[in-house]
């Protein structure tokens, strides 16, 4: 391995073990904040490499710490989001169109279309059918990361023609200012059992 991958790799063990900083942090900085020099030419072709992190490049000792998956404080903030369900199966327009975010990346991707965007979005939910909505949610999982982001990934059943749907659902949620908000979902069924 050349000198100059050595000397990377060291400094990304250094900050992981000294600061505390994840690897793939600690190999982003590098990527960008990583100073190699050459510091010997003596025996050519051997070199000497040193590499060097300005400290201003580094957090106070300890700042950073490992990310926090599914405080038990902000799963139980996503539960009290339970109202989606219950707008979903009540065709609450209102109430489905505001717990997605309103940027222009907002994506739905669903069983038989696909949604970019608010607009797209609000235009589907005032147009969808209001029959035969309810639905059972078989499988729930929350997974948080720190306190800004998280998804929910369900399966549910339903009931179509005296027959039994399977399907699927994910979600994906970050805290804006305005609160709590789907950037991205996922709708999907799966092939009937014959």
């Amino acid at each position: 391995m050349p000198q100059q991958h050595v000397r990377y790799h060291r400094m990304v063990d250094l900050l992981v073990s000294r600061w505390a900083f994840d690897p793939v942090h600690a190999y982003i900085l590098c990527s960008v904040a990583l100073s190699l020099r050459l510091s010997q030419v003596v025996n050519e072709p051997v070199y000497t490499v040193s590499g060097s992190i300005s400290k201003i490049s580094c957090p106070i000792e300890g700042c950073f710490s490992p990310m926090t998956v599914n405080d038990p404080e902000v799963v139980a903030n996503w539960r009290a989001l339970s109202k989606y369900e219950q707008a979903l199966v009540s065709n609450d327009v209102e109430t489905l169109v505001s717990m997605f975010w309103h940027g222009e990346q907002v994506i739905r991707l669903g069983i038989t279309e696909n949604l970019y965007g608010p607009s797209e979005l609000e235009a589907f939910r005032k147009s969808r059918p209001s029959a035969n909505l309810a639905r059972t949610v078989t499988r729930m999982e929350i997974v948080t990361f720190d306190r800004d982001f998280g998804s929910i990934t369900l399966e549910f059943e339903r009931t179509v023609n005296a027959s039994v749907v399977r399907g699927r659902q994910s979600q994906v949620w970050v805290r804006m200012p305005e609160g709590w908000r789907i950037v991205q979902a996922h709708v999907s069924l799966l092939p009937r059992s014959t």
